[in-house]
């Protein structure tokens, strides 16, 4: 992203260059102005980027606007209910945004595939310094006792993950559907990083 900036600053320096060597109100003025303008803009544009980026490995918007779109964008290619139930602001530390995430979307994609389910519901909480997730659906479940995670290999990289990050992955399942529950724990050092960002 260094050399993106480096290279847009240069062009917006040539772009001013160009306008003070052009006639007033000529064609190439008009075109040097806006080329200045145009890139001045696109820089302030991808530092916004990059400073969304640095507070949210999700990028823009954070982890819960990142989940609502997930939410929206399985409900319209599977034609599956997909609810979203959070909390307007839980302070969960960057490095542990991504983590939910992905839990959260093996969570959903499971239960399209293997249960068959006409409603899904998402809720991601805060309680205390842990942050829970559930994935919980109305579909035909399975026996989680079962399932090979030596084979299902998005499942049991979900749980690794949650793991080295002091967290946990819970299922159960039974003939009314599938409950998928992630739980990850803050430590002193990212809880406030968290809080300070959000203040």
């Amino acid at each position: 992203h260094d050399d993106v900036l480096q290279a847009l600053i240069r062009m917006s320096q040539l772009g001013f260059f160009l306008q003070e060597g052009a006639k007033p109100g000529s064609q190439a003025d008009q075109d040097s102005s806006e080329l200045a303008a145009l890139t001045q803009e696109t820089i302030e544009t991808l530092r916004s980027v990059l400073g969304d980026l640095q507070r949210s490995a999700v990028g823009r918007g954070g982890l819960i606007e990142t989940l609502r779109n997930l939410a929206r964008d399985v409900q319209f290619e599977s034609r599956v209910k997909v609810s979203l139930e959070t909390a307007s602001e839980l302070g969960v530390p960057s490095a542990r945004q991504l983590i939910l995430y992905q839990a959260a979307r093996e969570g959903i994609l499971n239960a399209i595939k293997h249960g068959a389910p006409s409603h899904i519901h998402i809720n991601l909480s805060r309680e205390g310094d842990a942050v829970v997730l559930t994935v919980e659906d109305d579909g035909r479940g399975f026996d989680p006792s079962a399932v090979d995670e030596s084979e299902h290999f998005g499942l049991g990289l979900i749980r690794e993950r949650l793991r080295l990050a002091g967290g946990s992955l819970r299922v159960e399942s039974g003939a009314g559907g599938t409950r998928f529950t992630a739980v990850v724990q803050d430590t002193p050092d990212e809880l406030g990083a968290a809080r300070e960002s959000s203040d």
